[in-house]
This record gives structure tokens, C-alpha cells and sequence, in this order.
């Protein structure tokens, strides 16, 4: 069987050879890796990139960050439906054209921006989308018309003093994770407390504890049991649940925020949206009485 850490390069290279991930790839993978083709399938919707049914020729990706939304993210949204006849979330009649929105596709700085066939359009504006759309369906390709992206870095110190911007070591971070015990983060959580005058948690996982705390319903013990001896994936004579002393152990249950330390204020949302933001920054900042709207507080 080959290692399952290969897993999500497989799906991918097969999406990308054959636009859409189907029935036969499911069946294949489980074969190759060993793993049923629930957990693949799992893993494959767990990701917005990856499609189990076919796409149009090009597929469109406007990202949709606070940044976006502020600098027109609507109305490029309006045009490139016009021009594609695709509407936001399928494909146009003629199967030419997919038309999605997303989230972190890494140009924030250059916004409106999409991934088009995961080719960068930047700075778009609707006539800007109208000439693309159209030299597109003149048969360019969108690697020929894709822009090229600066870099915006001006300054990066001699010494290891950067921090965007440092040399990348491949696993230095994740190390640090072993010193951030759940008892270390509850920590910093009280210091955040005493040196702020406004504390605010901003998102479903810090308010509530997000899908995790779902665990909270069930003993923690019968939840290791479940992952580790349980599991379809349980290999054959495994019968204790792991531990190693470098980890950190589990909390008896999923906290969020509030029930840690005292919070003044609560962002709803994953995420929470750019309005929803504004107008809890407005609240907080200028003591206005902006309520929040339930068709505002989205969950993806």
C-alpha cells in the first residue's frame, strides 16, 4: 500500500489531468492507499479547489477577502457573470466557464484578484474582466493572459530580524508547537487579558470552540478510543491509544475563549464577514449600536 501522505498530491494530480474528481478515482485511491473511499471522499470536500463534478474548460476563482469586498469584489463578481453567463457557484450552458468565489489565494495586496485555470488576474475592474473573458473565448490561453505579481517587499534586515520574510527551514514552526501546551495558550490568554482594555474573540472557534468542541458531548477517553482503536482505519492487533511524553495531553474538553478569561466583545462567523467586522469595529471604537444581521454571519 503506498503512504497515505501522498494522498492529497494524488487527488490533486488527477483533478488536474481530468478536471474533476469521479467515481472510478475513489475507487482507485481506496485500492491504492488502503483507506475507504468515505475518508478520501472526506478529504476531497474538505478542500474548495477540488470538484466531484466536472467543470468547465476554464474554472474562475474571485477571492472574496475584506480587502476584495471593500475594493469592489461585487461588482467583478457582476461581470464576470455577465461575460461568462456563468452564474457565482456553476458552470454557463455552454460548459466554457465555472464561476466560484474563495478565499486565500495569497494576493490580498493586489485585490480585486481571481485564479483563473489557477492563473493570477490582478487589480480587476469590469472592463478589465470583459476584455479577458473575450480573449479567452478568442482562444487565448490564461497563462498568456495572466498577470505577473510583484513582489511588495522592501526591506528585509541582515540579520535574522525578519519575519514575513526569513528563510524558510522546512518543519522550524511546527517544532515550536511542542513549547504552545494547551495550558502555555491558556497562559497567553490571561496575559492578553491583563494588558488589554478590549478584548475581542473573532470567529466561531474562539467564541464556541468551533467543530472540535463536538467532541465535548463525549468523554474524552471514549473519543481516543474512537480515533485509535475504533476507527475503519485501525490497523489489525493495534490495541492501546498512542502517547508520547514530548506531546501535549488533551484538555477534558474544548474551551472557548470566554470561558477562560472575560471578553468584551464576540465576532461572529467562519469567518466572520467584512461587514460583520465593521461594523463590530464601529461598536467598539465609536459606541454606535450597529446590530448584526443573521443573513450577514456566514459559515463556510
Amino acid at each position: 500500500m503506498e503512504n497515505r501522505e501522498n494522498l492529497l498530491n494524488t487527488i490533486w494530480e488527477y483533478q488536474m489531468a481530468h478536471g474533476h474528481l469521479d467515481q472510478h478515482f475513489f475507487e482507485e485511491a481506496s485500492k491504492r492507499f488502503g483507506i475507504s473511499e468515505v475518508e478520501i471522499e472526506g478529504v476531497a470536500s474538505f478542500y474548495h479547489f477540488f470538484h466531484q463534478k466536472p467543470q468547465g474548460k476554464h474554472v474562475i476563482y474571485v477571492n472574496n477577502s475584506i480587502v476584495s469586498e471593500i475594493k469592489g469584489y461585487d461588482r467583478i463578481i457582476e461581470a464576470f457573470e455577465r461575460e461568462t453567463g456563468a452564474r457565482l457557484g456553476s458552470t454557463d450552458p455552454t460548459g466554457t466557464f465555472s464561476l466560484y468565489s474563495t478565499s486565500c489565494i495569497g494576493l490580498s495586496d493586489h485585490e480585486p484578484a481571481a485564479l483563473i485555470d489557477f492563473h493570477p488576474f490582478t487589480h480587476l475592474t469590469g472592463m478589465k474582466v470583459k476584455k479577458i473573458v473575450q480573449e479567452i473565448k478568442a482562444g487565448s490561453t490564461s497563462a498568456d493572459l495572466a498577470d505577473e505579481v510583484p513582489s511588495n517587499q522592501r526591506l528585509r534586515p541582515a540579520s535574522d530580524k525578519a519575519i514575513f520574510f526569513r528563510e524558510h527551514v522546512p518543519g522550524k514552526s511546527l517544532s515550536r508547537l511542542f513549547d504552545v501546551t494547551p495550558d502555555a495558550f491558556i497562559g497567553m490568554l490571561k496575559e492578553f487579558r491583563k494588558k488589554c482594555k478590549v478584548l475581542v474573540s473573532a470567529g466561531e472557534c474562539a467564541i464556541w470552540g468551533g467543530v472540535p468542541a463536538m467532541r465535548n458531548t463525549v468523554p474524552l477517553e471514549e473519543c481516543l478510543e474512537e480515533a485509535y482503536l475504533n476507527s475503519v482505519t485501525t490497523d489489525e492487533g493495534e490495541d492501546k491509544v498512542p502517547y508520547q511524553e514530548d506531546l501535549p495531553k488533551l484538555l477534558d474538553k474544548v474551551y472557548g475563549n470566554h470561558e477562560l478569561v472575560k471578553i468584551d466583545h464576540h465576532i461572529p462567523g467562519c469567518p466572520p464577514s467584512a461587514d460583520v467586522i465593521w461594523k463590530s469595529v464601529a461598536n467598539i471604537l465609536w459606541d454606535e449600536d450597529q446590530p448584526l444581521l443573521c443573513d450577514e454571519v456566514k459559515f463556510d
